[in-house]
């Protein structure tokens, strides 16, 4: 969902980067790196046989209300029944069990701010 935001909404600077492929039958794509306008870089990976989907956002500094915000509005675009919170540090969001679900984790680092996003069990 966040990668399909990105291509409707911003310039794409590369192809398709670091692209790996399952072993199996189809042959399909289950992991990628693609750079946008503005320095942004999406990256995901889910080649693994038993494991969920890992998404990477890349951005330039960000204001952390904002990004809050925004991740509050993602998890809310695919609402689960699993009840989902901030940690106290208000830098990683997830299922306030620590189970199955999906988690947001904000980075930052001198120059940017990255968004770890994990669903899966």
């Amino acid at each position: 969902m966040t990668y399909l935001y990105l291509i409707r909404n911003y310039k794409a600077e590369s192809e398709k980067l670091d692209i790996k492929k399952y072993d199996y039958p189809d042959y399909n794509i289950c992991a990628f790196k693609q750079k946008f306008e503005h320095g942004i870089v999406y990256s995901e990976e889910q080649c693994r046989e038993a494991g969920g989907i890992i998404t990477k956002l890349i951005l330039p500094k960000t204001d952390k209300e904002s990004l809050n915000q925004w991740v509050e509005l993602i998890f809310k675009s695919s609402p689960m029944d699993i009840e989902h919170g901030w940690n106290s540090e208000k830098t990683k969001f997830g299922p306030t069990d620590d189970g199955v679900g999906c988690y947001f984790e904000i980075k930052e680092t001198e120059n940017n701010t990255e968004i770890e996003m994990y669903c899966g069990c």
